[in-house]
Protein backbone atom coordinates (compact mmCIF):
# COMPACT_ATOMS: atom_id res chain seq x y z
CA UNK A 1 0.00 0.00 0.00
CA UNK A 2 2.74 2.29 0.52
CA UNK A 3 4.22 1.71 -2.68
CA UNK A 4 0.89 2.83 -4.22
CA UNK A 5 1.01 6.01 -2.27
CA UNK A 6 4.15 6.75 -3.56
CA UNK A 7 3.24 5.97 -6.89
CA UNK A 8 -0.02 8.13 -6.46
CA UNK A 9 1.61 10.74 -5.16
CA UNK A 10 4.72 10.90 -7.74
CA UNK A 11 2.36 10.37 -11.07
CA UNK A 12 0.00 13.36 -9.48
CA UNK A 13 3.24 15.68 -8.82
CA UNK A 14 4.68 15.17 -12.21
CA UNK A 15 1.21 15.39 -14.50
CA UNK A 16 -0.03 18.40 -12.50
CA UNK A 17 -3.10 15.85 -10.88
CA UNK A 18 -5.03 16.09 -8.28
CA UNK A 19 -8.23 13.85 -8.26
CA UNK A 20 -6.23 10.99 -8.00
CA UNK A 21 -6.35 8.18 -5.28
CA UNK A 22 -4.35 5.45 -4.03
CA UNK A 23 -7.22 2.79 -3.70
CA UNK A 24 -6.31 -0.52 -2.48
CA UNK A 25 -4.51 -1.45 -5.44
CA UNK A 26 -2.33 -0.94 -8.39
CA UNK A 27 -4.89 -2.41 -10.61
CA UNK A 28 -7.57 0.05 -9.47
CA UNK A 29 -5.04 2.81 -9.50
CA UNK A 30 -4.31 1.41 -13.19
CA UNK A 31 -7.63 2.12 -14.26
CA UNK A 32 -8.16 5.54 -12.60
CA UNK A 33 -5.01 6.23 -14.78
CA UNK A 34 -6.93 4.89 -18.26
CA UNK A 35 -9.28 6.88 -17.26
CA UNK A 36 -7.61 10.36 -16.70
CA UNK A 37 -5.28 9.59 -20.26
CA UNK A 38 -8.81 9.25 -21.61
CA UNK A 39 -9.74 13.12 -20.58
CA UNK A 40 -6.16 13.89 -21.48
CA UNK A 41 -6.18 12.96 -24.72
CA UNK A 42 -9.55 14.60 -25.75
CA UNK A 43 -8.99 18.03 -23.52
CA UNK A 44 -5.27 18.80 -23.06
CA UNK A 45 -2.85 16.78 -24.70
CA UNK A 46 -0.35 19.45 -23.93
CA UNK A 47 -0.14 18.48 -20.11
CA UNK A 48 0.00 14.89 -21.07
CA UNK A 49 3.16 15.30 -22.93
CA UNK A 50 4.78 17.64 -20.70
CA UNK A 51 4.16 15.27 -17.60
CA UNK A 52 6.10 12.33 -20.14
CA UNK A 53 8.83 14.90 -20.78
CA UNK A 54 8.97 15.49 -17.06
CA UNK A 55 9.60 11.94 -16.15
CA UNK A 56 11.62 10.44 -18.83
CA UNK A 57 9.37 8.27 -20.61
CA UNK A 58 10.78 6.18 -23.40
CA UNK A 59 9.70 8.71 -26.69
CA UNK A 60 9.59 6.40 -29.27
CA UNK A 61 6.80 3.62 -26.98
CA UNK A 62 5.48 6.61 -25.86
CA UNK A 63 5.50 8.47 -29.68
CA UNK A 64 3.71 5.30 -30.79
CA UNK A 65 0.54 5.20 -27.80
CA UNK A 66 0.06 8.95 -28.52
CA UNK A 67 -0.21 8.50 -32.15
CA UNK A 68 -2.75 5.35 -31.45
CA UNK A 69 -4.36 7.27 -28.74
CA UNK A 70 -4.07 4.41 -26.68
CA UNK A 71 -4.49 5.23 -22.67
CA UNK A 72 -4.14 1.79 -21.22
CA UNK A 73 -0.65 1.64 -23.21
CA UNK A 74 0.33 5.26 -22.12
CA UNK A 75 -1.10 4.47 -18.33
CA UNK A 76 1.03 1.42 -18.11
CA UNK A 77 4.21 3.47 -19.29
CA UNK A 78 4.01 5.95 -16.51
CA UNK A 79 3.26 3.25 -14.04
CA UNK A 80 6.04 1.13 -14.72
CA UNK A 81 8.40 4.50 -15.11
CA UNK A 82 7.12 5.69 -11.48
CA UNK A 83 7.66 2.56 -10.00
CA UNK A 84 11.04 2.34 -11.51
CA UNK A 85 12.00 5.46 -9.91
CA UNK A 86 10.46 4.31 -6.74
CA UNK A 87 12.43 1.64 -6.40
CA UNK A 88 15.64 3.64 -7.35
CA UNK A 89 15.49 5.55 -4.74
CA UNK A 90 14.90 2.84 -2.46
CA UNK A 91 17.67 1.28 -3.92
CA UNK A 92 20.23 4.53 -3.32
CA UNK A 93 18.38 5.56 0.06
CA UNK A 94 19.07 2.21 1.90
CA UNK A 95 23.16 2.22 0.24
Amino acid sequence: MENITTLVTLVQKDFQLDHLEAGTSLQDFREQMIVVIEELLLDNVEQLIQGAYRIDLDEEHFTTALHQQNAMAIADLIIDRETKKIALRKKYRIS
